[in-house]
């Protein structure tokens, strides 16, 4: 197969939210990127296909990611989104790649969210992913090392990832094998060194998560064509809130004036639950306590549709999780949406068909402050997000 430089940047991505943060990070935004559900192609620069594969299987992971690639054009050039805490399929997706006659050069490393790879190992917080809380909703244990998560791959030392050529000449050698290259990265620097050195090298593929997908995006400047920001307004506003993760339960609680539904989560596996539609600021959540994570997909689902059934009016639409997220679309029966811009990293303002605003936020992400800004971000006009560049918030 035929990789050339040029043509549209061509990203796949496993969730919903990071399919929304990587087409903000790659830096273009409004109706000139697009996030792809299903089957479905698209015209723009970026084009982003979330094929949904977090808690898939690995051998339905991989078949998505081959009908993923089966859309990529001669030219295109190819962004592989991966969990920056290394869940999901990696290994049955990079080797997907690799199937398809891509090198691949990976890393993890989101020094904005302190998540660096030093020798092979991922750190949070400044403790190794294996020993941290960070798995503490996953059926499953971590991975030691970044190799463990990805299978067959070279290790790529900090030193070889700051020498410009000889990071350049082991990408060029990855991809005439192709092999699979994991690089330490401890800074955004870092970042950007991997990007600039695999820029134009054909049939490499770049393997990351949403820090390296804004390194890349940094090598090219944002057209000024943007699309017109839409008018914000005192709209009703609709938290859905898919995760489990400690900091939300915060985030909630600094809601002011918000009525919040907790859900018990047997009610929601049955199907979902019947409430009003959304007056003013209200949020869905799951009653707090444990989750089994075998019940987490059937719960996200029934939170979807309880969701959907209350949306009756023009309410914006803000959803914490990437899986709640895609369950949400789907039940509101679009396949594809524009992404505006970042209200903070990696909350995502998008418009869907019809002009429907939604804000997608991967779970783990965000400070205790994180829902209030994003509801004055909706509200206020002078902070709209897709009226000034992203990240600037």
């Amino acid at each position: 197969m035929r990789h050339d430089s040029g043509g549209r940047m061509v990203a796949v991505a496993d969730d919903l939210s990071g399919a929304a943060e990587t087409a903000i990070a790659l830096g273009v935004r409004g109706s000139r990127s697009v996030v792809v559900l299903d089957g479905a192609d698209a015209e723009a620069p970026v084009v982003v296909f979330d094929v949904d594969t977090r808690a898939a299987p690995p051998a339905v992971a991989a078949a998505a990611v081959t009908a993923a690639l089966g859309r990529v054009r001669t030219g295109d050039r190819l962004f592989k989104k991966i969990d920056s805490l290394l869940r999901g399929n990696i290994a049955a997706e990079i080797a997907t790649l690799t199937e398809h006659g891509y090198g691949v050069a990976l890393t993890p490393a989101l020094p904005v969210a302190r998540r660096v790879v030093r020798q092979g190992v991922l750190y949070v917080d400044g403790v190794p992913l294996a020993d941290s809380e960070a798995w503490r909703a996953e059926r499953a244990t971590p991975p030691r090392t970044v190799r463990d998560a990805v299978g067959e791959a070279e290790l790529l030392g900090l030193a070889m990832v700051r020498d410009p050529a000889a990071l350049r000449e082991a990408f060029t050698a990855a991809a005439g094998a192709p092999r699979v290259l994991v690089c330490d990265c401890e800074t955004d620097a870092d970042l950007d060194a991997i990007a600039r050195a695999a820029q134009g090298v054909p049939g490499l593929a770049l393997a990351g998560s949403g820090g390296l997908a804004a390194a890349i995006g940094r090598l090219h400047p944002v057209p000024d064509d943007q699309a017109p920001a839409p008018a914000a307004r005192a709209m009703p506003v609709l938290v859905v809130v898919g995760t489990a993760e400690p900091v939300a339960v915060e985030q909630v609680a600094r809601l002011s004036g918000a009525t919040v539904h907790s859900l018990d989560p047997g009610a929601l596996a049955a199907g979902g639950v019947a409430l009003p539609p959304p007056d003013g600021l209200t949020v869905l959540r799951v009653a707090p306590g444990r989750l089994d994570p075998r019940r987490a997909p059937a719960v996200a689902a029934g939170l979807a549709q309880t969701a959907v059934a209350a949306l009756t009016g023009p309410a914006a639409l803000v959803v914490l999780g990437g899986e709640t997220a895609r369950r949400v679309l789907e039940a509101l029966g679009v396949d594809r949406l524009e992404p505006l811009g970042e209200i903070h990293h990696g909350a995502v303002l998008s418009r869907l068909p019809g002009g429907r605003l939604v804000v997608t936020r991967p779970g783990s992400f965000g400070g205790p402050d994180s829902l209030a800004r994003i509801v004055r971000a909706l509200r206020t006009p002078e902070t709209h997000p897709a009226a000034q560049p992203a990240g600037l918030q």
